[in-house]
Order: structure tokens, then C-alpha cells, then sequence
């Protein structure tokens, strides 16, 4: 019997429609200066040919799905170093020291760009680990002025730049996590249950200030034969703190802010499948005027806002292909989902959306590949209207019905592609 190699490498790459060709490296140093510590050093790289400084031309063929993302202009990177110790004084508490840089984005919601440090604590609770975590990290979120403007009230130039700037955000956590599954990438039998609650807050040494709790859980069925029913339930909250920001005249004003990173969104192939990616909920429009050699072409974008509170449910019935059923198999799911916006009078429902729809798998050593086809029945999201006159975000419609749907059913299907299982 020969023991396990201290040093390992494994490498991998892909491709995603909203993460263009992408790839992803970990080297894992074992016993790493002795008491069984462990080195793992990751780096992850997406958008591979369609952002820069890896732009090939790909944005308007292969990723075509990016065009029209304007925060899809810079490749995406996550690079971290983390020294783990299993044991500490005999005991079964394990610490882990982590420092990361990376620079991430959301499909027509956000950019983020941070860089920090995050010091964890886990124990198991009986056969449950608890892991209480500390983060922090210098970052800042962009996002669309309009998003500002709607959100948080606040239109001025100055007041949105100010809430785009970098700050320190400083983070306790306290997350837990039970997966009793027989695949990690295509369960069959078995149930995941996790929670989380994260508060940032000015004690903790945080410039921003909120409060966030997220919980999720899955169950997996074998009906015998290849069959499989799975169910997931996700819901969470997040609740603003206050920050305090200046407008062009240098008044002060506090508001109620959480940056766009930690908002909630739905919408894509892992949520709600008749929706677009985040084109589910509260939605702003803005017009871009783009000036060519000869003349000027007014295009409407849409940016999703995000929302404070979220909750989500899928049912999903798994079969095998009657030819090849080891490579190839179907399914029939329903998705549903309901976000809920901050007022003045406290969180208001948007609507619960129900789609249901359909897919083929093909297996992979990565996961399944999964192409679903959602059918979607709801107009367009209406919302606010504005366009960007030099620094100046002018408001043209504040009940802007949103482009329209055809009424064929074409129209009403939404298609994606992706690898591995929705949940």
C-alpha cells in the first residue's frame, strides 16, 4: 500500500452561456509544514474570450448571450490562498485562514470587485458542521445609476457615485450544513439541508451595515428504475442598514442601503427556468442613445434592481431515455418563486410566478448537461423609464409597460443551457 501524494493538481475548463469559455485550477498541499495543515491555492477565470483581456471576438457569437451586459466587459477572476488546521489542541475544531481577490458579476445586475481576508471556525454538532466566520474585505459594488436612483432614492450623480465607491465591509457569519447525498454532482437518494446568517455591522469594524439570513433545502427520491423526484424550498431576507452620503451641493443625507451584491435575484437555470437570468422581479429600463458615423440608434435595456427578500420552490420528476438511458435522460419540472420589495411600509410582494417546462440531460464527468425549456406566461415586467443625459439620469416614464411578448407560443419559451443539475 503506497501513501497519497502530499501535492495535488487538478485543472479543469469549460464553457457557460453567461460565463463564455471558462477554467478553473486547484493545487492541494497536504500536512503543509506538518500537523496535518492543509495548502489549497484556487484560481477561476471566466468569460474567457468575450471580456477583457482575454476579448476574441465571441461576445457576439458563441457568448452572444453577454451583448448585452454592460457589466460583462472585464473577464471575471476569483483567486484564493487558504491554510486549514484540522485539529486544534486535540480537539475536533478546525481553523481555517483564507486571503482572495476577485472581481465578479451578475447578469445585468452588478459588478464586484473586493479583495480580503476571512478567518473560520468549524465544529460539528453531533454529524452537523457549524462554522462561525469572519470576513473582511475592501470592495465595492457597481450597478446601474438608475438601480441607485429607484432603490435607494437617490439620483444624484455625486450621491450615486459615492454609493459605488470602495468601502470596507466587515462580516460575522454563522452558517451550518448537512448533505446526506449518494452523488455530489447527480443525487439520486438523500436530502441537503443549509442556513446561514451574516450581519455586517459597525462594531465589527463594517462602513456598510446590514443584516442577512438565507436558508435552503433539497430532497431526493429514487422511484426505482432510474427515475428520480427531487423538491428544493429556498427562502431568505435581508434587512439595510444605514449609511450617509453627499449630493452635489455637499448636503448629507442618510439612507437605508444594502450594496446590490447581497440583494436577492431570480431568474435562470438554477431558479425560476421561465425566466431569463435576474429577469424575474422588480426591473428599471434605461434608454442608450449609441452615435454612429451617420446616424444615432436608441436601443432600451433593462437592469434588474434586486429585492430584499426572496422564497423558492422546484419540483422536478427525472426519467431515462429509453435508448441509452446511462448517457442520455429527460425530465418534466415546475418552478415557482416570489421576491419582495422594500416601501416605506415595509416589504411588499411582487408576485408569485409559476412556469413549468422540460429538459434533456446528457451525462458528463462534470454533471449532467442540461438544455430545459420553460414556458413563461407573464407580460414583461412594467417599471420605471429613464435615459442618461450626460451625468444626468432624466426620468420619461414612471409606469413603462416593458417591450411586448409575442403571443405564440415561441414566444412564451425560454431556453437554457448549462452543466450539472438545477438543484
Amino acid at each position: 500500500m503506497a501513501d497519497a501524494p502530499r501535492a495535488r493538481l487538478r485543472a479543469g475548463a469549460g464553457y457557460g452561456t453567461v460565463d463564455c469559455a471558462r477554467t478553473s485550477a486547484t493545487f492541494t498541499w497536504a500536512n503543509f509544514t506538518g500537523g496535518a495543515r492543509r495548502l489549497d491555492v484556487t484560481s477561476r477565470v471566466s468569460k474567457i474570450g468575450a471580456a477583457d483581456p482575454f476579448a476574441w471576438g465571441l461576445k457576439n457569437s458563441l457568448c452572444a448571450a453577454l451583448a448585452g451586459d454592460r457589466f460583462s466587459d472585464r473577464i471575471n477572476f476569483f483567486n484564493d490562498v487558504t491554510i486549514t488546521q484540522p485539529s486544534l489542541l486535540g480537539r475536533r475544531l478546525s481553523v481555517s485562514l483564507s486571503l482572495f481577490a476577485e472581481r465578479s458579476s451578475e447578469f445585468n445586475a452588478y459588478e464586484r470587485v473586493a479583495t480580503g481576508g476571512v478567518v473560520s471556525m468549524g465544529v460539528p454538532v453531533g454529524r452537523v458542521p457549524l462554522t462561525l466566520a469572519y470576513r473582511l474585505e475592501r470592495r465595492r459594488t457597481r450597478a446601474d445609476a438608475a438601480t441607485f436612483c429607484i432603490a435607494f432614492d437617490q439620483c444624484d450623480a455625486a450621491t450615486v457615485n459615492q454609493l459605488a465607491e470602495y468601502r470596507r465591509q466587515a462580516t460575522l457569519s454563522l452558517s451550518v450544513a448537512d448533505a446526506r447525498t449518494n452523488s455530489p454532482l447527480d443525487p439520486s437518494q438523500g436530502r441537503v439541508y443549509s442556513a446561514q446568517i451574516a450581519s455586517a455591522q459597525p462594531v465589527f469594524g463594517s462602513e456598510v451595515a446590514f443584516t442577512k439570513v438565507l436558508a435552503e433545502a433539497a430532497w431526493y427520491r429514487s422511484l426505482g428504475r432510474g427515475w428520480v423526484a427531487a423538491f428544493r424550498l429556498r427562502g431568505g431576507a435581508v434587512r439595510a442598514g444605514d449609511v450617509t452620503v453627499r449630493d452635489s451641493a455637499g448636503q448629507a443625507t442618510t439612507i437605508r442601503f444594502i450594496p446590490p451584491s447581497e440583494r436577492f435575484y431570480a431568474g435562470g437555470p438554477t431558479s425560476v427556468r421561465g425566466f431569463g437570468r435576474n429577469a424575474m422581479g422588480p426591473i428599471v429600463y434605461v434608454i442608450d442613445t449609441i452615435t454612429g458615423p451617420n446616424q444615432q440608434d436608441t436601443t432600451v435595456r433593462s437592469s434588474a434592481l434586486g429585492s430584499n427578500g426572496i422564497a423558492l420552490a422546484n419540483i422536478e420528476l427525472r426519467a431515462p431515455s429509453p435508448i441509452l438511458p446511462q448517457r442520455f435522460g429527460f425530465s418534466l419540472f415546475v418552478d415557482a418563486g416570489q421576491l419582495w420589495e422594500d416601501t416605506p411600509n415595509g416589504l411588499a410582494p411582487s408576485g408569485v410566478r409559476v412556469t413549468p417546462g422540460m429538459g434533456l440531460r446528457i451525462a458528463t464527468p462534470l454533471g449532467p448537461m442540461r438544455l430545459d425549456v420553460a414556458y413563461n406566461r407573464y407580460p414583461n415586467p412594467p417599471g420605471r423609464l429613464y435615459q442618461v443625459v450626460g451625468d444626468q439620469l432624466n426620468l420619461v416614464s414612471g409606469a413603462y409597460p416593458g417591450p411586448p411578448r409575442g403571443t405564440g407560443l415561441m414566444d412564451r419559451l425560454t431556453w437554457h443551457f448549462s452543466v450539472g443539475q438545477a438543484f
